[in-house]
């Protein structure tokens, strides 16, 4: 018995080595350009605008959102907020450039607005009107059907105002961040 347990031993020895071999080959056979660097690793956090990083360049785009304030973007709820009853809220994406306006109820959400967002090119008051997006507003069934609507940021008030249709009758409504 100790002479079969030898043998084993054996055995499993080669195989292990033959295997350790193709492992080596396989992971020898990947170029160096494949392997994790720390210089590749991406963070979430946004890069430095240009003129931080090289102050005597000027980009040449006009749209690098490093160099505009951020405004309006972000999430919003009525002035009276009452999570309770149902109420609009808005969220003001500066990545992607859109507004989404929102029923809210405590049974769920149904889509009022989605249209674009103007980015701020300076800090302050900033107005925009934004364009419907229509492939998303047809769909809703409580969505408004306008191909524009006009918003306004309040910068001293931190406020976000528009005009919507609620229970048939056109109201202005007021927003602060949550």
């Amino acid at each position: 018995m100790n002479k079969h347990l030898h043998k084993l031993h054996k055995l499993a020895a080669i195989l292990g080595i033959c295997m350790m071999g193709m492992g080596t080959a396989a992971c020898g056979a990947l170029p160096p350009a494949a392997l994790p660097s720390p210089t590749r690793l991406q963070t979430d956090a946004p890069p430095e605008p240009l003129a931080t990083i090289h102050p005597d360049i000027t980009p040449e785009v006009d749209d690098d959102p490093y160099l505009y304030p951020t405004g309006a973007s972000g999430n919003w709820v009525p002035v009276d907020y009452d999570p309770s009853t149902t109420h609009l809220e808005a969220y003001v994406s500066f990545g992607l450039s859109n507004v989404t306006v929102n029923w809210v109820s405590p049974d769920g959400e149904a889509l009022y607005w989605k249209g674009t967002y103007d980015r701020p090119r300076e800090d302050g008051d900033w107005s925009w009107t934004s364009q419907a997006d229509v492939a998303q507003t047809r769909q809703g069934p409580m969505a408004c059907q306008d191909a524009t609507k006009d918003f306004f940021y309040d910068a001293e008030a931190h406020t976000l105002t528009f005009e919507a249709e609620i229970d048939g009758i056109p109201q202005t409504v007021t927003m602060v961040r949550p």
